[in-house]
This record gives C-alpha cells, sequence and structure tokens, in this order.
C-alpha cells in the first residue's frame, strides 16, 4: 500500500469520525430544543373573557385535572348559552397555547358547542418539564374528556392542529364518547416532520436534508430516550407503516 492511500485512507476516516462526532453533538442540541419549546404566556384572557361574554353568554371558567403522572394541565373551558349538549377539546400547535386556537373556539360556540381549549404540557400555563409530541400528550387528552363527559348529555369532539392534530390522531382511540375528531395539518411520525423542518431551517432540499440530517437527527432521538426516557417514534409507528403501504 503506498503512501498516498494510506494517507487517503486516514483522512477519509478522519472526515467520517470528524462528521459522526458533529452530528452526534447537533443531535443532542436538536433534541433538547425539541423536547424543551419555548412557552408562549397567554396574554389576552381578559380580552377573550369579554369577547365570548358579549357574544355567546359563555362565561370563561380556568380549569385543570391530574396527569397519570403528576403533572397539572390547565385550559378554559367556556359553554354557551345556546348550548346543545355537545363539546370539543381544541388543540394549538407547538410553541403555542390555548390562544392559539381560539378563533375556532367561537366558531364552535357560534353553533352551540361547548369548548374545552387545554395547553399541552410544557406548554402556556401548563406543568410538564419537555413535551413529547404525542407520546404522553394523548394521556392528557383523555383525562381532559373523562373530565369534560358528566358536563354533556351529546357528543365529545376532538380538533387539533399540526402538533395538536398529531395528538388528535394518538387520542382519539381511547376516548369513549367521542363522535368525531378533526385533524389539521398532522404529520406522518415525527422522524418526517423532523426532517422537513431540517430542510426548512437550512433550505436544502428534502432529499439533501434527510441525506445530511438523518445521523444528527437518529443522534437526537437516541439521546431523547436515554437522557429523558422518551422514545419519540413509538406512537408513530402504526402510521409509518400505513404511509407505506399508501406510497
Amino acid at each position: 500500500m503506498t503512501k498516498q492511500i494510506r494517507a487517503g485512507i486516514w483522512l477519509a476516516v478522519s472526515l467520517i469520525s470528524a462528521y459522526q462526532f458533529i452530528s452526534l453533538g447537533i443531535g443532542v442540541v436538536l433534541a433538547n430544543s425539541a423536547l424543551h419549546p419555548g412557552r408562549r404566556s397567554i396574554a389576552k384572557r381578559a380580552a377573550g373573557a369579554a369577547i365570548l361574554q358579549d357574544q355567546f353568554r359563555a362565561p370563561l371558567s380556568d380549569v385543570s385535572v391530574m396527569a397519570s403522572d403528576g403533572t397539572l394541565p390547565r385550559a378554559w373551558y367556556a359553554q354557551p348559552a345556546s348550548w346543545e349538549g355537545s363539546a370539543v377539546i381544541l388543540l394549538h400547535g407547538v410553541a403555542d397555547n390555548r390562544e392559539g386556537v381560539s378563533g375556532y373556539a367561537r366558531m364552535f360556540l357560534h353553533h352551540g358547542y361547548a369548548v374545552l381549549l387545554p395547553d399541552s404540557r410544557r406548554h402556556g400555563e401548563s406543568g410538564g418539564d419537555i413535551a413529547t409530541y404525542g407520546v404522553t400528550e394523548p394521556n392528557d387528552v383523555r383525562r381532559w374528556a373523562e373530565w369534560l363527559a358528566p358536563h354533556l348529555t351529546n357528543c365529545e369532539y376532538l380538533f387539533g392542529e399540526s402538533m395538536g392534530a398529531a395528538i388528535v390522531l394518538q387520542a382519539s382511540e381511547g376516548i369513549p364518547h367521542l363522535c368525531a375528531a378533526v385533524s389539521e395539518a398532522p404529520f406522518s411520525s415525527f422522524r418526517e416532520i423532523a426532517l422537513d423542518r431540517i430542510s426548512q431551517t437550512t433550505h436544502l432540499s428534502k432529499w439533501l436534508a434527510r441525506a445530511a440530517g438523518l445521523p444528527a437527527l437518529e443522534s437526537g432521538l437516541l439521546y431523547a430516550r436515554m437522557r429523558y426516557g422518551v422514545n419519540l417514534l413509538t406512537p408513530w409507528n402504526r402510521f409509518e407503516d400505513l404511509t407505506l403501504q399508501s406510497s
């Protein structure tokens, strides 16, 4: 083996090792960022309560439930004067809070539905150290559905957008009195939405983002599992299977 070939092999091994090391570091940063989204504070409760009271004669109540792991999710509940016995649980997107779906709440109130607007864990005023994108949140939604059921004489419904839409897909199976669910702009798996975000952030094509970002993403997923005990892919296995079958 010539000196040039040995030097080339050494350089290739060094570059691969450096890439793996950098990917590991980026993965840790990405995992911590995803699991700890910034909290958006509730800013317009008084104004929102006044609108609901004026337009729908629907007092705005602050409510909470205790999650199975001791986390305390918080929400608003409003019931219009023209209530017909059904209610909708509305779930917001990542790094947002219940105010992000308040426009939908007014739409449902206008049509005679009561509304429950929770802050997802690690969002708004709800407790929780990390957001898990559908691993633990569906159990919180089922607790909300249990809280809501005694107040109703008709159906329960779910409505979610983005992360909330993904949580709707996971939570809907475990709610006995659920009549329908609406999932607006969900994602098929955490891996796929993460790769999409990498593509958007780096302005690379999806193919290049997948090729360059997959090692960092897989490192982040492994870190989340080892550091926080959260497998972000667990609830999405069946949706990935359905996606593969339909493609």
